[in-house]
């Protein structure tokens, strides 16, 4: 008997967090830049080309600056833009975005020593080209100057298909 579909096995739905940290450059950042390189959310998907909803998203700021910020996620690769400059994707990797996520500066909780924004009910739906790994990239919504050594951490929650 051959199986129905291309996830043999595989019944109902699970819940995964994935994970992609950066650190800032130390020169300061103007709104639309590009927030860190390319970031990776490696094995997102259960399968290969799978489909899944991001249901939150937590930001970790180490130095706690609280930007307001994007998070653009993408069906496939795409090329990224230097850190530090101006977000500007080609035509054809803008025809991949698959979802924008947006963290105002009003998400955030200031700590002593850091910080952190969470927003959850986002039911963004994402369905990769190939592979099982996110691609993104952030972009910043407002100037910020951070010092050396520090971390960034976004963590996306998922309901995977």
């Amino acid at each position: 008997m051959a199986l129905a579909n291309v996830h043999g096995g595989q019944v109902g739905t699970a819940f995964a967090v994935v994970e992609a940290s950066f650190t800032p450059d130390t020169a300061a950042y103007l709104a639309g830049d590009a927030w860190g390189l390319k970031i990776t959310f490696p094995n997102a998907m259960r399968v290969n080309a799978g489909t899944a909803i991001v249901s939150n998203i937590e930001a970790i700021d180490s130095e706690g600056n609280e930007p307001a910020f994007d998070l653009v996620l993408f069906d496939t690769t795409f090329t990224e833009t230097a850190d530090n400059a101006v977000f500007a994707p080609s035509d054809a990797d803008a025809a991949n975005i698959m979802a924008v996520i947006s963290v105002a500066a009003g998400n955030w909780s200031t700590y002593s020593l850091n910080s952190s924004a969470h927003r959850s009910g986002l039911g963004a739906g994402i369905h990769l080209t190939s592979g099982r790994d996110i691609e993104a990239q952030l972009v910043i919504r407002e100037a910020k100057t951070y010092a050396a050594s520090q971390t960034i951490t976004i963590r996306l929650g998922l309901i995977q298909n």
